[in-house]
This record gives structure tokens, sequence and C-alpha cells, in this order.
């Protein structure tokens, strides 16, 4: 089973108790696990390793597999994930690092880390859960930039927050009602976080950074796409480190 599962891997999908109950006990990244009402079960076991997982009709099921998926499916991310301490820890010179804060468009994600390798961001970081998925999609739109720019998944985005400060990085967050400007941002080595597409950063993660940036904007109109407000605030950032 273990040389199956390792093909299998590779694609999207794993499918199939037993199949499922291996890759968690091996450590497979896993995005999301699918199951029916009929699997319950199984679910004691996903929570024991921190999996997300959503109950589904079995007819979502047949639309990932036309196998026997009895019920369970994992989705896989299409890159591994990877530490984000140990990507910073060998990583070289100034710290950029970019926190997603339950960016759940793909097409959002992947143009957000198309721009974050073209101003040399060491390090992407999302939480389990509220984040867009790490497939194909993403891939296409990051123009390939996901194969090669670390992304890591963490439980909580504060307790990511809490270790960058501790190695001296400066946590800035975008926010539409922020009284910061880039003016602020006075740190060498940072890390900005962007918000959820409707809700932005949650207040409790607010409080963590050393400022709330807004940029500013005609009061006409003052909205902007998360992918591009991430644009501007990747380039403020790498025009201060020249």
């Amino acid at each position: 089973m273990l040389n199956k599962l390792h093909g299998l891997a590779k694609s999207s999908v794993i499918y199939g108790k037993h199949a499922v109950e291996e890759a968690l006990e091996n450590g497979v990244s896993i995005h999301r696990i699918l199951l029916t009402d009929s699997n319950k079960y199984l679910l004691q076991h996903i929570k024991n390793y921190g999996v997300p997982y959503s109950f589904v009709p079995p007819e979502a099921l047949n639309r990932y597999s036309s196998g026997n998926h009895q019920g369970v499916l994992a989705l896989l991310p299409a890159v591994e994930y990877k530490q984000w301490d140990e990507v910073l820890i060998n990583s070289e010179g100034e710290k950029r690092v970019l926190l997603l804060d339950g960016i759940t468009d793909v097409r959002n994600f992947g143009a957000i880390a198309r721009t974050a390798k073209s101003f040399d961001f060491d390090l992407i970081v999302v939480p389990k859960s509220e984040s867009a998925f790490l497939n194909g999609d993403a891939i296409k739109t990051s123009a390939g930039a996901l194969l090669s720019l670390p992304v890591a998944r963490v439980n909580h985005l504060k307790d990511c927050i809490y270790g960058l400060k501790e190695m001296g990085i400066g946590i800035y967050g975008l926010n539409e009602k922020g009284n910061d400007d880039f003016s602020k941002i006075s740190h060498k080595s940072c890390a900005l976080i962007l918000g959820n597409e409707q809700k932005g950063i949650q207040s409790g993660i607010l409080k963590l950074c050393d400022a709330q940036i807004r940029i500013p904007m005609s009061i006409s109109f003052n909205s902007l796409n998360v992918s591009v407000a991430a644009g501007i605030g990747m380039y403020e950032i790498n025009k201060k480190a020249k």
C-alpha cells in the first residue's frame, strides 16, 4: 500500500478509507479531507492529526473520483508545504515574509505569489483553515512562482507571528482602516500581512502588528483587489530595502 500511496501523492487526490488513513499516519501533506456522514468514525482520527475536513454528500466525491472512494477523499496540495522557521533560518540576509490571513480565492493567491517572487520574498505563510487550495490553478496564475517560492502552512498565524518577532522581523498589516503609512516600516526584515477578501485581517492579528498601513486612495473610490494591494505593499517594502 505504501508504494501505491507514494504514486498517488504526486496527484491531487487520495481516496478510500485505508489510503487516507495511511496518508495521515505517514505525514503526507493534506489540504483538506472530504467525507460523507457514513464515515464519521474517521473523524477522531482526522482530528488527531489536525487536518481540516468537511462533510459532503456522496455526489461531491464522485466529481473527484469515479473509483470506489468509500465515502472519503483527501485533497493534496500541488506542491509540498515547508516549515516556516526552517526556511528563514536557511535564508541569507534580510527576511521578507508574506502572511495571508484567509485569502480564499485561488487566483488571488496565485497572483500574490507571482508578485512575491518578483520582489524576492522568502516565504508565504498561510493558515490551515480558510486558505486557498495550492493546486494547479494557483500555480498557473502564479506563472510558476509557486513551484520555487516556499509556502508554509500553520495551525494559527498568531504563533508564527510571535516566532517572527523573536527573530527581529517587523510585522506590518495592510488595513484600509489603518492610521499608518509606509514610512512606519522601520525594520529591515519585514513580514507583510494581507487579510481576507471580504473581512480583512482578523482583529486579534491586527493587534500584533507594529503598524497598520493604509494605502492612500481616492475618497470617491477606495477599494482595491487584495492582489493589487499586495503588489503595492511589496513594492514599498522592496523600495525601502534598496
